[in-house]
């Protein structure tokens, strides 16, 4: 397979990764409120929590890989690009899904 190729397999597996991130943090709300813990099945909202959480770092992993097989010239160039596309996709990841967990809170609730 050729650069492109993987990158956009990589691209393709980190937009559905993230998808899942969200759902399962909107499911993790749905299951019960962790915050207060009167709401719901705190059990069942970690297990959603636990695999919203595997779900942001597979996304985390094929964004930040996507530089690596970029044409760019010098590996400090790559080196930061991928920093860059980990720290900004974790600052996102992580605020869409408290959002997606306080939705699932106040829809299900």
């Amino acid at each position: 397979m050729s650069n492109r190729s993987w990158a956009i397999s990589l691209l393709g597996v980190g937009i559905f990764a993230s998808a899942a991130s969200l759902y399962f943090a909107y499911q993790a709300g749905c299951a019960g409120d962790l915050k207060g813990g009167t709401l719901g099945d705190p059990q069942q909202a970690l297990h959603y929590e636990g695999l919203s959480t595997e779900s942001m770092l597979l996304t985390l992993f094929c964004f930040a890989a996507l530089p690596i097989l970029a044409p760019f010239k010098g590996t400090a160039k790559r080196a930061l690009a991928s920093t860059a596309i980990f720290l900004i996709a974790l600052v996102v990841l992580i605020l869409g899904g408290i959002q997606a967990e306080i939705t699932g809170v106040q829809q299900c609730f």
